[in-house]
């Protein structure tokens, strides 16, 4: 007799939810339908390329700073900060979307990121709950799972 536990991994795997994908030496745990940044990990650019492009202008050391990742997704702009900020510093990367988190928890995970902190909460400018809809993660058409 399977385990619950057994039963559920069995038909996440079924359902071909996640693929692995890696990209120059980083890593990524990516779900296949999500059109927006995992597109643009699995196409080579940068997503909201524009931060980077700032921060290379203004000539900005992140090295040794704090940075906020407020809405984390997938771990995108955390794995890349986490390079920038370097050993000394440190990266807080905020994700409210559960299943989405652990993909987050994962990609910090595959890339051996000691320095950037997952949290599974959502930051506003007050106190209080909210409701966060809850994308079909098994969709077959594409899906933007940061618009949630």
């Amino acid at each position: 007799m399977k385990s619950k536990f057994i039963t559920q991994i069995y038909q996440i795997q079924k359902k071909d939810l996640t693929n692995a994908f890696t990209t120059n030496t980083l890593k990524y745990a990516l779900f296949p339908n999500d059109n927006a940044v995992t597109s643009s990990i699995i196409e080579g650019w940068q997503y909201e390329w524009y931060i980077f492009d700032f921060l290379n202008k203004n000539q900005i050391d992140c090295e040794g700073k704090t940075i906020l990742d407020i809405g984390g997704n997938n771990g995108n702009f955390a794995v890349d900060f986490a390079h920038l900020v370097g050993d000394s510093g440190v990266v807080h990367s905020f994700e409210p979307q559960r299943i989405i988190y652990y993909q987050l928890c994962a990609n910090v995970f595959l890339n051996g990121l000691n320095n950037v902190y997952c949290h599974n909460e959502a930051v506003g400018n007050e106190d209080g709950n909210t409701m966060i809809e809850t994308p079909d993660y098994f969709e077959k058409g594409g899906v933007n799972f940061g618009a949630a």
